[in-house]
């Protein structure tokens, strides 16, 4: 993000800070249950509460009462997260804070990451590497993990603080084939799509010994045989002919549970799987 974006964007929030409330006016009911957080004295600085932001109660952080730029607004909260390094804020009227309604979860258990590691960071909508420059220290308390990303920008790199949910550690690798390759026997299709909690069951692979294999569908209705091979250099079973090579399928193994699971990649979110001793 270049210092134009930067500043930009302060520009945008700043106006999002002073001006009306998009959305209007919480429910009758919430505000009749919010009452008594009409009353100042029941608020203080610092004070996790709940504000109305555009059309939903959500919990803030009170951080000034008074002095704003309108009488009938003097509440100031911080909300959401930070966008480009810049925390969200809003002046409110009473009838849009109150005291959490509820109790908020606890936060998430530190993630097991330290200053200087190479690890993965969730940027705008996806899990990217990034590394891990320092823990603390940053302008918000729920946001202590500064991260660099992405590729320098006018020569400035791209950093971001961070929550303890927005950052992991680098997905372990996996685990290195046997020069054996798969065992033969049949390999289950699934396809993990829009819902990855309920793939699709696409039909069968069937290795068999001396590199032939048949592709059968779910009913079991063959739908192809070919042959194949596996490369031990790189870990993939290549398809010789038949209808998974036309199909342009790839074969990328891997071994899971001490053996027990072999599994082929046949596309990014196909796989085929062969199990033993307790299935998948």
């Amino acid at each position: 993000m270049t210092m134009i974006h930067v500043a930009l964007l302060s520009a945008v929030l700043a106006l999002s800070a002073t001006s009306p409330i998009a959305g209007g006016p919480p429910p009758a009911a919430a505000q009749a249950g919010a009452g008594a957080a009409q009353d100042p004295r029941q608020l203080e600085i610092g004070q996790r509460i709940e504000a109305w932001i555009t059309v939903e109660w959500l919990p803030v952080t009170l951080v000034q009462i008074g002095g704003g730029p309108w009488a009938d607004t003097p509440y100031l909260v911080e909300y959401g997260t930070p966008i480009g390094g810049i925390q969200p804020k809003r002046w409110l009227s009473a009838k849009h804070v109150r005291p959490l309604s509820k109790p908020e979860p606890p936060p998430p258990p530190a993630p097991a990451v330290k200053a200087g590691e190479r690890i993965e960071a969730w940027i705008t909508a996806e899990w990217l590497p990034a590394r891990l420059v320092r823990i603390g220290g940053g302008p918000w308390a729920d946001a202590p993990y500064q991260v660099e990303y992405g590729t320098p920008i006018g020569g400035i790199q791209p950093t971001r603080w961070l929550s303890a949910r927005h950052v992991r550690p680098l997905p372990k690798p996996a685990p290195a084939a046997p020069a054996s390759g798969p065992r033969s026997g049949r390999y289950i299709i699934l396809s993990y799509g829009a819902n990855p909690a309920s793939p699709i069951r696409l039909g069968e692979i069937e290795l068999r010994a001396g590199g032939a294999y048949r592709y059968t569908a779910v009913g079991g209705r063959l739908l192809g045989s070919g042959r194949y091979t596996f490369d031990a250099a790189k870990g993939a079973v290549v398809w010789q002919d038949g209808i998974l090579k036309d199909q342009g399928w790839t074969g990328t193994f891997t071994v899971e549970r001490d053996g027990k699971t072999h599994q082929i990649r046949l596309m990014r979110t196909t796989i085929a799987t062969n199990s033993t001793a307790g299935g998948e």
